[in-house]
């Protein structure tokens, strides 16, 4: 857990080695992906730290036995990150088109959690966000390679007008194109990995500039790919709806393209308000 690494959370980062703890970085509240808009309270009681909000779509959540839980500290309203157990919070699974991601919505009332930190958190907590990016950035790009040479190998055996339909001129292009973003989206997303490994300040837009472009890949890919299957890439039989479903998803998770885009046009200074 990368949250557990910026905060050298020592202990805990050898429960999650040694496999005696599971968690996941619950941050984004409704549809929205950044610091920002934060709601969720954390107040100091009697009985110790309280937190008590909504977190929405958290990767992993139906299957982890703990949270780490970006929260807004009541009296200060500074950012911290708390960790929650499962037992202290309500798991709601969502039904999304990719099972396999473990998605829920978390529900805190009044949880108790412990303090993993409080104060001057912001800086470190971007790099955080940064790093989750491009590892759904990545994720998508992975899930869009697949999509590309399943269709590239069932264009190569499927016949039409007594030829195999990949030695068609048009559908060259078409497979050309599709190359190029996966291999675009991919090498944004390694740039991105590497600017924040080096802590290069070109690290926030790097991610930016990934998560949009693998959303752009996630598009054609999809399109194309079902198109170019015909009606057996519709069916449930078929393995395209496996990896359609997790670029999909992944679009979705870690911020929009729209998001990202407009993240990255008010840091360059075109925009001056960002309301995604």
């Amino acid at each position: 857990m990368p949250v557990l690494e910026e905060f050298d959370c020592i202990d805990l980062l050898a429960e999650v080695a040694e496999g005696r703890r599971s968690g996941s970085l619950a941050v984004a509240e409704g549809s929205s992906w950044g610091l920002h808009s934060i709601s969720t309270i954390a107040e100091v009681t009697a009985d110790g730290t309280r937190i008590t909000g909504r977190k929405d779509a958290v990767l992993a959540g139906s299957q982890v036995d703990s949270f780490a839980v970006v929260a807004r500290d009541r009296t200060s309203g500074q950012l911290g990150v708390y960790l929650v157990e499962r037992s202290a919070a309500t798991v709601i699974p969502t039904g999304v088109l990719e099972p396999t991601l473990g998605l829920a919505d978390v529900v805190f009332d009044a949880a108790p959690a412990v303090v993993i930190a409080a104060a001057d958190v912001e800086e470190a907590l971007e790099r955080v966000l940064q790093q989750a990016t491009t590892a759904m950035t990545l994720h998508i790009v992975g899930a869009c390679r697949r999509v590309f040479e399943l269709t590239l190998d069932y264009a190569k055996i499927r016949v039409q007008y007594d030829r195999v339909i990949g030695s068609f001129q048009a559908l060259k292009h078409r497979f050309a194109d599709m190359y190029l973003m996966v291999e675009k989206a991919n090498a944004l997303g390694y740039f991105a990995a590497v600017a924040i490994a080096e802590d290069d300040p070109r690290r926030a837009e790097a991610s930016h500039m990934a998560k949009a472009t693998a959303g752009e890949c996630q598009r054609l890919l999809v399109e194309d790919g079902l198109q170019l299957h015909g009606g057996i890439g519709y069916t449930w039989e078929n393995d395209l709806h496996f990896w359609l479903k997790r670029a999909k998803a992944g679009e979705l998770l870690c911020g929009s393209s729209l998001h990202h885009r407009s993240q990255l046009a008010a840091a360059l200074g075109l925009i001056s308000e960002v309301n995604v």
